[in-house]
């Protein structure tokens, strides 16, 4: 429960401080960068974990 809350802040605190410096949200989505740090963070799970974590038991 807390790390869902932290997500939330940490997300709030980042867009809302971008909106408030006079930021469109609108700039922020761009999916090749969303496909590339997603594939970058998933490649980086799987090369830096044993296989456990990735494992649902």
């Amino acid at each position: 429960m807390l790390i869902l809350l932290g997500y939330l802040v940490v997300i709030g605190t980042v867009f809302g401080g971008y909106v408030m410096t006079g930021g469109h949200l609108g700039a922020l989505y761009q999916p090749a960068e969303l496909v590339i740090i997603g594939g970058a963070g998933i490649g980086a799970f799987i090369v830096g974990n044993n296989g456990r974590p990735s494992k649902a038991r």
